[in-house]
Parts: C-alpha cells; structure tokens; sequence
C-alpha cells in the first residue's frame, strides 16, 4: 500500500452529510492506495499533517511542487 499525503487546500466535494451541511475541508489530504491495483482504498481530511512517523511506515519521498 501506498499513503499519499498532499498540502494544499481541499474540498470535500462529493462528502455526505446532512442537508445544507457545508462541504469538508482541510489543508492535509491523505490517500491510501493499493500497490497492485492503484485502487484507491481510502482518504482523508485534516487540519493537520498525519501524526504518523513517515519513517515507521517504511521507505518514503517528499515531493516538492
């Protein structure tokens, strides 16, 4: 599996919520994809980066735009 961490300013778009509920938003999206398929898996919203050690996870890149 691959988790994808983007920066940036995200709206929740397609999100479900109660009627005349403001669409999600956060400044971190996370991805979770399948290695094999490219199959997305699941995502995420935050305010926050994941309080997750980048390291724990197993070999990383920081992609810079």
């Amino acid at each position: 599996m691959y988790l994808v961490t983007l920066r940036g300013h995200f709206t929740a778009y397609l999100a479900s919520g109660p009627p005349g509920a403001k669409a999600p938003t956060g400044t971190y999206l996370s991805l979770v994809i399948d290695a094999r398929t490219f199959r997305g898996l699941d995502s995420g919203l935050a305010p926050r980066r994941p309080p997750v050690d980048l390291a724990s996870l197993g070999p990383f890149t920081y992609l810079h735009w």
